[in-house]
């Protein structure tokens, strides 16, 4: 009989304002339900999940767990690349985005099944700069609506980032910016660029509802410049995964993507505030970076 694993749950007290604080009896019920071998270790600052996910890897653990949203998801995952630990989720954020594509809901005691069950896939991850990401990178507006949600607290979840995107709207110009990807070059003024490794951001917008974990590319949705009329027009291509099918929109896929500009660029990472004045940004592919224990197929392998 195979060794049981053993977990390194790492919280973010801050993810979902608070979300995880309030969720923490009911996770560690559900755990000790599963008769699963944990500890678990809260972040206090910035970034700090990523060296407590590196020390961990170099201790008696084999699973690393992000309790918590995208960026507690981010930040574990820079501590893990490089390392043997599988990657685990417990979703408790705001968006909760990569969990959709790696097929884990938002139901804790559904979400500790799945991590109890252990079924592990090779995923790619992206690079900018020194830091990777595991889901998505946007520039421009889609970065600016990620800004804006970080500053409203009434609202949770898919309506935090409505009434973000409605009040980017009403703020956001499109900007001078080259793009290159795939053999393409778009130069002009241009609304957003959103590249997907997962197939949504912000809470279930759908700008890359067709991009794969797993297949060595990422799916870029670039859009130029568009009227507020025009993006309320075909507001509900956002969920329904349609957006392609607006005429300002190109779909493409691409294993890296250039962007340069002479002005500041807003960008997010993961749903985190990247850069609000960005100049150059080189995003790249990592094939099969990264183990992670998800809901995958049949086809998927079981460790």
């Amino acid at each position: 009989m195979a060794a049981a694993h053993r977990y390194k749950i790492i919280a973010n007290p801050a993810a979902g304002h608070g979300k995880t604080l309030r969720h923490l009896d009911e996770v560690q019920h559900y755990l000790i339900d599963a008769g699963l071998d944990y500890t678990l270790e809260f972040t206090h600052t910035p970034l700090e999940a990523a060296d407590i996910a590196h020390k961990t890897t170099h201790e008696d653990y084999d699973v690393v767990v992000a309790f918590g949203g995208d960026g507690t998801i981010n930040e574990v995952l820079n501590g893990l690349v490089g390392e043997d630990c599988h990657l685990g989720i417990i979703p408790c954020g705001t968006g909760n985005d990569f969990a959709r594509s790696a097929g884990i809901p938002n139901d804790i005691g559904a979400a500790i099944e799945i991590l109890k069950g252990h079924s592990v896939q090779s995923i790619d991850i992206g690079k900018v700069g020194g830091r990777f990401f595991i889901n998505s990178v946007g520039v421009g507006f889609d970065a600016l609506v990620n800004h804006q949600a970080t500053k409203i607290t009434r609202l949770r979840g898919e309506a935090r980032y409505v009434a973000a995107l409605i009040k980017s709207l009403l703020q956001y110009a499109a900007i001078d910016m080259e793009v290159k990807f795939n053999g393409t070059i778009k130069v002009g003024r241009t609304y957003l660029v959103a590249l997907g490794n997962g197939h949504t951001v912000g809470g279930g917008f759908r700008l890359t509802p067709d991009a794969v974990l797993n297949d060595a590319s990422f799916d870029i949705c670039y859009i130029e410049d568009v009227s507020i009329g025009t993006i309320l027009r075909h507001f509900p291509k956002l969920f329904n995964g349609k957006i392609g099918a607006v005429q300002q929109v190109t779909m493409e896929r691409s294993p890296d993507l250039y962007i340069t500009s002479d002005h500041n660029l807003p960008v997010h990472m993961d749903g985190e505030v990247f850069a609000m004045n960005a100049r150059d940004i080189h995003v790249q592919i990592v094939p099969d970076a990264v183990k992670v224990i998800g809901n995958w197929d049949r086809n998927a392998t079981i460790v």
